[in-house]
């Protein structure tokens, strides 16, 4: 049924197709951005300068009520708990948690059990879909109330650098925006979210100027979108020395890495500060960057946990787990996200007291493996250690080698690889042959994303 609706919406005019996609753009404004949403926000403004103390009792109250909800109507989490022999009795505060077993979105999807907040009537419950970079597809729960409390997280972060998601006119550069990759003009027009929704599926050379034009012929505050994606045409102004009709106030990043060459060249072609958050679909954690570019916990989505990697538990980086504290249609506990973390102890000038972490690193999945059965993971750190390089990716095929994939930075130089060989080899000890191959872009993921590490090894 959808494809055929899709089919019958390509056919369409583009004016027409701009009018659907601005109804469902109202429908979207008024889930997001009602009263409840207004109020969620003026609230955090406020907890974000919330003292040490305050966070801790916060996260206490909301965790004890997060638990008894699982404990008592997610059919999964009665099952998981009794399995491993916990009862609700056992925990009496935050600092029991460890008690806990935990879980992950392959344990949820293997038992088959129902995971929703069971007492939420089922007209009540919002449904959506995500795979994230396992491919896998998972349901995720939310009602109207913790989904614009989600949003409104997310508006607190864009209120840092002045930014509205109400008022101000914005550019999204998107996976989803329902264009069909033979339509000569590459947006579609969202009057209903004040935007204008950017395919990324088009962004080469021969198109390169379309999107100038629409940034040119198009009065914006912000863009928003993959930090992969934004990079192409900021490479293309660059290197064409460009000079925009309009530029933005900030460009904000997410649902991919971010690297600090990536940063500096978006924000030098798009003369603006780039800030940055880290959140998931699952709803059960957030970090997101303040005025001085370090990654503040939002406290009230989530409490994170900071695992040790089995493979090296003396590595800085850590897996990153997160028990759900706002989301109580869904609630999560002790959830493997799949991510890895450089945690720090260190304390963030602008005067905000929640936990900050020094880096997001990657996806657990994310790693090669070499002859003797090694995971190398966290090869975003190598990254860094190549200057002038755009893009990378490491491509592992064959149990010996890999290929890694590399986009030229404008002052590329061939010493440059020598560093980032040296980085790999420090890592994978020499034991494999890597094969360095020019490639003028790095394929998104059919979600839109960037993959840092690709292996086809069957494991």
């Amino acid at each position: 049924m959808k494809n055929k609706l899709e089919t019958v919406y390509f056919l369409l005019p583009e004016i027409i197709q701009d009018l659907i996609f601005s109804i469902y753009g109202i429908y979207l404004r008024a889930l997001r951005f009602g009263r409840i949403y207004g109020s969620n926000l003026n609230n955090l403004l406020e907890s974000e300068w919330c003292s040490e103390n305050e966070i801790t009792r916060y996260q206490e109250i909301k965790f004890m009520e997060s638990l008894r909800i699982a404990f008592d109507h997610s059919e999964f989490y009665k099952f998981w708990f009794n399995k491993h022999g916990v009862k609700l009795s056992d925990i009496k505060a935050i600092s029991d948690i460890q008690k806990l077993p935990l879980s992950s979105k392959k344990d949820i999807r293997a038992s088959g059990l129902s995971y929703h907040n069971n007492s939420i009537p089922k007209y009540a419950l919002k449904k959506s879909l995500t795979s994230g970079t396992t491919g896998q597809s998972f349901t995720v729960y939310n009602t109207i109330k913790t989904s614009c409390i989600q949003w409104a997280i997310w508006g607190r972060h864009k209120k840092r650098f002045n930014i509205s998601m109400i008022r101000d006119k914005y550019l999204m550069f998107g996976a989803r925006v329902p264009i069909s990759l033979n339509s000569k003009r590459i947006f579609r027009k969202d009057f209903g979210l004040n935007r204008r929704y950017l395919t990324i599926y088009k962004l080469s050379e021969s198109n390169f100027e379309k999107y100038i034009d629409c940034i040119n012929n198009y009065r914006y505050d912000f863009i928003a979108g993959y930090p992969s994606s934004i990079l192409l045409l900021a490479n293309y102004i660059l290197q064409n020395n460009i000079t925009l009709l309009n530029y933005p106030k900030v460009v904000i990043t997410g649902s991919d890495a971010l690297f600090p060459e990536t940063k500096k060249s978006i924000a030098k072609a798009f003369r603006a500060e780039v800030t940055d958050q880290y959140g998931m679909a699952e709803g059960c954690g957030n970090f997101s960057q303040c005025e001085l570019g370090r990654y503040h916990l939002d406290f009230e989505m989530g409490f994170p946990e900071f695992i040790d990697m089995s493979e090296n538990p003396n590595s800085n980086i850590k897996h990153l787990v997160f028990t759900s504290l706002s989301n109580i249609a869904m609630p999560l506990i002790r959830y493997d996200t799949g991510d890895l973390v450089i945690p720090t102890n260190e304390k963030c000038n602008c005067g905000r007291k929640s936990i900050v972490v020094e880096r997001i690193v990657g996806r657990e999945e994310d790693y090669i493996l070499t002859p003797e059965g090694n995971k190398i993971q966290g090869l975003n750190q190598v990254f860094e250690y190549a200057n002038n390089i755009d893009m990378i990716q490491v491509y592992q095929e064959n149990i010996d080698s890999i290929e890694v994939r590399y986009v030229k930075g404008l002052k590329f130089e061939n010493q440059d690889l020598d560093r980032l060989k040296y980085e790999l080899n420090k890592r994978i000890q020499n034991s494999m042959k890597i094969n360095f191959i020019d490639v003028q872009n790095i394929p998104l993921t059919k979600s839109g994303k960037y993959k840092a590490v690709v292996s086809k090894i069957n494991l």
